[in-house]
């Protein structure tokens, strides 16, 4: 656990707002989107293109996070990413079948996000600020149709006064602007705001960049390119930090 900045937080630096990431911070993402996957194999008989559901589940990974990325450089448009992630995975196989892909596509948009799972403590974390009186927001690269519908299965829309998204705002995390617009509409100073999240480039950098103090949630104790304000690995370590 490294809380190494906690005295100068004790200090008298109190923050009014918390911004949280969306997915793998609160949203148990790789959980909940097994499941789903897992469904659909069953669903769609695709154990009669793979060996074994790891061996769709990694394929479909791969070529999901590397569209992912490539996404969130803006080299491919969301459209290519959903068109293209099921498509490679049957093509992994030797399955040319872009009706079956877009139609995988479709029912893990809907499915997926319907899932509850969330990461450990996140529900106790979330309390335990609303008590406190912090105001909450949600910053998430994640598509529009899924992030709200995510907030609302899973119980916790009622912890949060907005939610921006990347694409309402037009930037994507770490761009300073989606930070920037955060803050505006929050009402915030950037010295009154902690960002929380998974992603050290994305949610990190990003949150530093605007003068935003950060919480690297990093389960696996990973280090980023410098040292955050805080780094936790467990949620339930920001009830010693707020």
């Amino acid at each position: 656990m490294n809380l190494k900045p906690i005295i100068r937080q004790l200090g008298g630096k109190p923050y009014t707002h918390i911004f949280f990431d969306l997915d793998r911070t609160l949203w148990d993402f790789e959980g909940n989107a097994r499941v789903t996957l897992s469904d659909l194999y069953q669903e769609f008989e695709l154990f009669r293109h793979f060996k074994t559901f790891d061996e769709f589940h990694s394929t479909y990974l791969k070529h999901n996070e590397r569209l992912w990325a490539e996404y969130r450089h803006g080299r491919v448009a969301k459209e290519t990413l959903r068109t293209l992630r099921f498509s490679l995975t049957l093509k992994s196989v030797r399955v040319k079948d872009e009706q079956l892909a877009q139609t995988l596509d479709r029912r893990y948009i809907a499915d997926s996000p319907t899932k509850t799972s969330l990461m450990p403590n996140a529900m106790e974390v979330m309390e335990y600020l609303r008590r406190r009186g912090y105001r909450m927001l949600i910053i998430t690269n994640g598509f529009n149709e899924v992030q709200w519908v995510k907030l609302k299965a899973c119980g916790l829309e009622q912890y949060f006064d907005l939610m921006l998204t990347s694409e309402n705002v037009g930037h994507q995390k770490p761009d300073v602007r989606i930070f920037e617009q955060a803050l505006r509409e929050a009402g915030c100073r950037p010295g009154k705001a902690l960002m929380v999240g998974d992603d050290f480039e994305v949610d990190i950098v990003g949150a530093r960049n605007a003068g935003i103090d950060q919480v690297f949630y990093s389960p696996q104790g990973e280090e980023g390119a410098f040292t955050p304000t805080y780094q936790i690995r467990d949620l339930i370590e920001l009830k010693r930090v707020l």
